[in-house]
C-alpha cells in the first residue's frame, strides 16, 4: 500500500517546526519540511532552494510525482509543510489530510516574526531588546491571517484544526488528537510530557526552544498601545 499524503497548513511563527518534528518522530510517519518557498511556488515543479535538497530523494519522488519507493511503502503518511503566505495554490486535490496550525496570539506571533526579522535568527534568542509595535501594521497583520486562514478552512471539506497554545499546554494529548484524525497505527515508543521548555532540550534531534519567552510588555516599548491584542 502506498502511504497517505498530508499538509501541515500554517503561517511563520505559529509553532510550524516544532510541530512537524513530533510528527516526524512517529514511526510511521515521515514528515518533512517546508518544500516550498517564493518564488518558488508552484507545487510540482520547483523546489524551495536547499531546504528541499537535504530530504530523501524518495520522499521528494513521492510528494511531487507519487513515485513509491519501497522503503516508504510501510509507512502511514508522508507530509509537509505549506505556509499561507505562499502566493501559488496547493494542489488541494493529490493530498488525503489537512492540518491547520493557528497561533490565537497574533501579538505574540507578530513580535515573533519581527524579532526573528531583526536578530536574523529563526531559532531561541537570548536578545534583551524590545521593539515598538504599530498598531495600524498589527491589526493589518491579524487581519490578513484571519482572512487567509478562512479562505483556506472554505476551499477543503476536511481539515484537523491544531492552535500552537493547545500545543504547548497539552502536547501528548494534541499529539493523540491528530494521531487518531490521521488514522495511523499506534506507535509504541514513549512520548513523555513533553512541552516547550525554556532551556534548549533536545526532541528528535532538534532543539525545540521558544524564541521569545519574556512576556509582551517586556518585549513591546508602546506596550499599553497594543496590550487589547495581548491574548485570546
Amino acid at each position: 500500500m502506498k502511504p497517505k499524503k498530508c499538509a501541515l497548513v500554517s503561517t511563520p511563527r505559529s509553532g510550524t517546526h516544532f510541530l512537524r518534528s513530533a510528527l516526524d518522530n512517529h514511526k510511521y510517519i515521515e514528515f518533512a519540511g517546508e518544500f516550498f518557498k517564493e518564488p518558488f511556488c508552484h507545487f510540482h515543479k520547483t523546489p524551495y532552494s536547499e531546504n528541499y535538497k537535504k530530504y530523501p530523494t524518495t520522499i521528494r519522488d513521492y510528494i511531487y510525482d507519487d513515485i513509491c519507493d519501497p522503503s516508504i511503502s510501510s509507512l502511514d503518511y508522508v507530509g509537509f509543510v505549506w505556509h499561507l503566505v505562499l502566493e501559488s495554490d496547493l494542489e488541494k486535490n493529490k493530498l488525503d489530510k489537512f492540518i491547520i496550525l493557528e497561533r490565537k496570539n497574533k501579538l505574540e506571533q507578530f513580535v515573533s516574526l519581527k524579532i526573528a526579522m531583526k536578530t536574523g535568527s529563526f531559532g531561541h534568542t537570548t536578545t534583551t531588546e524590545k521593539i515598538e509595535v504599530y498598531p495600524e501594521s498589527l491589526i493589518s497583520f491579524i487581519n490578513k491571517h484571519d482572512n487567509l486562514y478562512a479562505e483556506f478552512r472554505s476551499s477543503i471539506k476536511e481539515y484537523k484544526d491544531i492552535y500552537y497554545e493547545d500545543l504547548c499546554a497539552n502536547f501528548t494529548k494534541t499529539i493523540k488528537d491528530i494521531h487518531n484524525y490521521l488514522e495511523v497505527r499506534e506507535d509504541f515508543q514513549k512520548w513523555g510530557e513533553f512541552c516547550f521548555r525554556t532551556q534548549d532540550r533536545p526532541f528528535a534531534g532538534i532543539p525545540l526552544v521558544k524564541q521569545e519567552i519574556r512576556p509582551m510588555k517586556e518585549v513591546i516599548i508602546n506596550y499599553e498601545d497594543v496590550k487589547e491584542y495581548d491574548g485570546f
